[in-house]
């Protein structure tokens, strides 16, 4: 089971390599403008980064990535490791509050979180989860490990995913995807499939972008 993965060196099934190049690139770009835009119209957050990250999941998705069924037992250990980063950035977001600098970041990421009502965030969070790991650990850690090998490649990936997140003009945004990227690379490989990583993700941005949050935040839904 492979779960998204391509073998190293092969395209999706049934896509020729061109094409599913094309498809990195395309999911790329809507994740990049995505973060761009919201960061300049906090208000917006919701709906471009909801457009951008579903939108690039379908297109990854139709480039073959995620096809293989998920084991239960792998998306049960998922659910956990998503709980457990979630405790993670709450404890940073503490340590980050202990400055001012931190406080207005954590304020910043306060001020797009709650720019749409919780029922709304619920239903987006799971969806947008699905499509950033199947682009990030779908398609461009498969794409990166072809041309780099298995550990060069997954650092890569990594690092790819923090740099688009510069865009978000937030320190606590790059800092985040960083961690996570390195957690869910671990967390594909292990059980050998997109899946958990997807699973893992929804849990814990549904608990610190949907309810309760993260620590310091404005007493509201």
């Amino acid at each position: 089971m492979t779960g998204g993965f391509a073998a190293p060196g092969a395209a999706a099934p049934g896509r020729p390599g061109r094409s599913r190049r094309r498809g990195v690139v395309v999911s790329l770009l809507a994740q990049a403008l995505g973060t761009w835009l919201a960061a300049r119209r906090p208000g917006w957050f919701w709906p471009v980064q909801g457009l951008a990250l579903i939108g690039g999941g379908l297109v990854a998705w139709g480039g073959g990535a995620g096809r293989t069924r998920p084991r239960r037992a792998a998306l049960g250990r998922a659910a956990g490791v998503g709980a457990g980063w979630y405790a993670v950035i709450a404890g940073a977001a503490r340590l980050v509050l202990a400055t001012d600098r931190g406080r207005g970041m954590l304020a910043d990421v306060e001020r797009r979180r709650g720019s749409a009502p919780l029922g709304w965030r619920l239903a987006i969070l799971p969806l947008a989860a699905a499509g950033e790991e199947l682009v990030w650990r779908g398609q461009v850690l498969s794409a990166c490990r072809d041309r780099l090998g298995p550990i060069r490649g997954g650092a890569v990936a990594t690092l790819l995913g923090a740099g688009v997140q510069l865009l978000a003009a937030n320190p606590l945004f790059p800092s985040a995807a960083a961690g996570w990227g390195a957690v869910a690379v671990g967390l594909s490989d292990r059980e050998q499939g997109v899946w958990p990583a997807i699973a893992a993700h929804a849990v814990w941005s549904t608990l610190a972008l949907g309810w309760p949050g993260l620590p310091g935040r404005a007493r509201r839904a």
